[in-house]
């Protein structure tokens, strides 16, 4: 059978990547090694991160997942609707059930939990962003040791580091250091644009980055450049069918064309920009619109036997009442 281990290997091949660079920070050559020879299953978020430092998307895939990863992703999916909601407290303390003992669990736990507190470190009424700044190098670090501005070109990366670099750039722009984060975000952005060829991974990094630089950087990048940036942004979400960013991209690009007295591009993305705001204000009321961390379209997972098991327990069902109207007989479950 082809498997999500098979993939991971062809394309590592095909790319000429070398297992030591892939698995850089998130897990030994050795762990690919066996996973490729079906030895093995590498932890889901770990195997999501790999695929995507080859340049897959794991929005194109269905996952058969055990009873712990999906419980797994089910306990992330909580901490991050708690933030949503801004229910802090409670997502602070899911976090710290989640992973308990930060020194014994993988670089890749290691790395969600240093950006989600860095992210709780951001909001509420009395965000600590030097704190902020602390956890979210510590993710950046944990799985790309050693990286810098001037040897970035050396890494892979996944959604989640490219991510991660944004937060940093947001935070520093916040403590007012935007001229740093001016220069990084626009190498991000034409590493983003060029070096990303799946066009889902693209539209995932390139709204947050076009908005960072359109919100923070005024002072440091020309209002030309900027107004690229932003056109170039909402053509690809416009391709891709993105909604998620695209409002306050448009919000920033009109707003830039007001204040250089563009008024027939004005015109233009008014519409635009109200048909958006209306669409979603009548199906997605509460979605976030500055996330830098969160997917705006999770993966659909396919349950294995353990975990139709385990949940058909949890809720007291017989064979009998969960086989009624699917199977005709219970037997087949």
């Amino acid at each position: 059978m082809y498997s999500a281990n098979n993939l991971l290997e062809t394309e590592r091949y095909k790319k000429n990547i070398s297992r030591r660079k892939l698995a850089n920070g998130i897990c030994s050559p050795q762990l690919l090694i066996k996973a490729a020879k079906d030895d093995t299953n590498i932890e889901f978020l770990t195997f999501k991160l790999l695929l995507e430092r080859i340049g897959r998307s794991p929005e194109y895939l269905e996952f058969i997942l055990s009873e712990k990863e999906y419980s797994d992703v089910l306990k992330r999916n909580d901490i991050e609707n708690s933030i949503f909601t801004g229910d802090y407290n409670n997502a602070d303390a899911l976090l710290n059930e989640y992973i308990p003992d930060i020194a014994s669990t993988s670089p890749v736990m290691q790395m969600y939990y240093y950006r989600i507190q860095a992210l709780l470190n951001t909001c509420g009424n009395k965000p600590n962003l030097v704190k902020a700044q602390e956890y979210i190098l510590d993710a950046i670090y944990t799985t790309l040791p050693g990286i810098t501005i001037s040897n970035y070109n050396k890494y892979l990366f996944s959604t989640y580091e490219l991510e991660n670099i944004l937060m940093l750039c947001k935070i520093l722009c916040l403590l007012g250091n935007d001229k740093d984060a001016s220069f990084i975000l626009e190498e991000i952005y034409k590493y983003s644009l060029n070096s990303i060829q799946d066009s889902w991974l693209r539209a995932s990094i390139l709204p947050k980055c076009a908005y960072l630089i359109s919100t923070y950087c005024g002072n440091y990048i020309g209002s030309g450049r900027i107004i690229d940036y932003l056109e170039q942004t909402i053509d690809l979400m416009r391709d891709e069918g993105v909604i998620y960013m695209m409002e306050p991209l448009l919000t920033n690009l009109i707003n830039i064309y007001e204040k250089n007295g563009i008024s027939e591009k004005v015109t233009f993305y008014v519409p635009f920009r109200d048909a958006i705001h209306e669409l979603l204000m009548k199906y997605i009321p509460n979605l976030p619109q500055d996330s830098i961390f969160f997917r705006w379209r999770r993966a659909s997972y396919n349950l294995d036997t353990e975990v139709f098991r385990a949940e058909r327990a949890r809720h007291h069902l017989s064979q009998i009442d969960l086989a009624s109207d699917v199977f005709s007989d219970a037997s087949s479950l």
